[in-house]
């Protein structure tokens, strides 16, 4: 059961991954700032299962113009 969860949690990463940079192509355009996608709950521990949510944190850059105010 566990070589099924950590296969099943490589194949969630790896569709938000697809689902991130189709979208950017979609797009035809870089992000306005830099950003992070990172797994959490079961798909980070490796343990989830057809049926588990897909769960993502965005780190996002900020970015501060000129009077340092943020964007």
């Amino acid at each position: 059961m566990k070589v099924i969860s950590e296969r099943c949690s490589q194949s969630m990463m790896e569709l938000a991954c697809q689902i991130v940079s189709d979208a950017m192509r979609y797009l035809n355009s870089r992000p306005p700032c830099d950003f992070d996608a990172v797994a959490i709950g079961s798909i980070a521990r490796g343990e989830a299962t057809p049926y588990s949510d897909m769960e993502y944190i965005f780190l996002v850059e900020e970015i501060l113009t000129s009077n340092f105010e943020l964007l």
